[in-house]
């Protein structure tokens, strides 16, 4: 019995950021040391990889300006920009990690996403949401463009 709960517990961490598709990622090129801000956020419902509900209006006017900034030593800065956010520090740190040649990134308080696209200007990223290695429907979405 033991067996059979490391097999299923090895499947759900082996499959939780699985190799899709992507654009040209370049790991210190692209992602580090650049702002990203977040331009939409939502729900993917038919697992096309896009996003055909989007919440980001709906987000507090305080979090639709924040942006990432991944810096090359594996810290992530969450700023919280002009329009501040009550009881929230201006810039929080978070460890962060690339794994999957660049397909996966690990961001400690927040879990594991899926790198959908990295470009010069683009990041889209997809919480990793399967579990025991089968995937959900109704994926949920974050868009980040350089500035």
């Amino acid at each position: 019995m033991k067996f059979v709960l490391i097999l299923l517990l090895s499947c759900l961490f082996l499959n939780a950021c699985k190799k899709e598709e992507l654009g040209s990622t370049t790991l210190s090129g692209n992602l580090v040391n650049t702002d990203w801000y977040l331009v939409n956020s939502g729900f993917d419902v038919n697992n096309d990889g896009a996003i055909e509900v989007s919440n980001f209006s709906s987000l507090p006017a305080c979090e639709q300006d924040d942006y990432l900034h991944f810096n090359s030593n594996s810290i992530l800065h969450i700023f919280d920009n002009s329009n501040r956010c009550a009881g929230r520090p201006q810039r929080a740190e978070e460890f962060f990690s690339v794994s999957r040649n660049d397909t996966c990134l690990y961001v400690r308080q927040s879990g594991y996403f899926v790198i959908k696209k990295l470009t010069s200007t683009e990041l889209h990223l997809r919480v990793a949401t399967r579990a025991w290695g089968i995937p959900s429907t109704g994926n949920i979405l974050y868009y980040y463009e350089k500035r």
